[in-house]
C-alpha cells in the first residue's frame, strides 16, 4: 500500500461511506481487505471479476446497492476518470499508482483527500 493509505482510509471512514470498484478478478478485493486489515473500513465493493461489467456500470450498481444518491470517485488512471464521467459522478485524480497523466486538479496522494473534502 502507498504510505498513509490505511490511516487516511480509517480517518475518512469515521464520517464517510467508503467503497471499492475495481477491474480486478473475483476474490482480489476480499484478499486485499484481509491482508491489509481494512475490512472494517470498506463498506462495500464490486469488481469486474464478480459482474463481468465495465467499471462505470459497477459504480452505478454499487451506488444503487447501497442507497447512495451521491458519490465521489477517486482514481489514478484516465480510465477511472472516464468511468466516473460515464457513471455521472465527480472524479478526483490521485497522482499515484498506475496512471501516468498529470492533471492540475488532482491530489498527490490519498493523505490529501481529507483536506480536499473539507474545502
Amino acid at each position: 500500500m502507498y504510505p498513509d493509505t490505511a490511516d487516511t482510509l480509517r480517518k475518512l471512514s469515521c464520517d464517510h461511506w467508503i467503497g471499492i470498484a475495481s477491474n480486478c478478478q473475483e476474490g482480489y478485493i476480499e484478499t486485499f481487505l484481509e491482508v491489509s486489515k481494512l475490512g472494517d473500513v470498506v463498506d462495500s465493493f464490486i469488481s469486474n471479476g464478480e459482474t463481468g461489467l465495465d467499471k462505470d456500470e459497477n459504480l452505478r450498481i454499487l451506488m444503487e446497492r447501497n442507497g447512495l444518491h451521491f458519490a465521489l470517485y477517486i482514481g489514478d488512471t484516465s480510465g477511472d476518470r472516464l468511468s466516473a464521467r460515464k457513471a455521472g459522478i465527480p472524479f478526483i485524480w490521485c497522482r499515484y499508482g498506475f496512471g501516468n497523466e498529470v492533471t492540475p486538479d488532482g491530489i498527490d496522494d490519498l493523505s490529501q483527500l481529507p483536506y480536499v473534502l473539507t474545502e
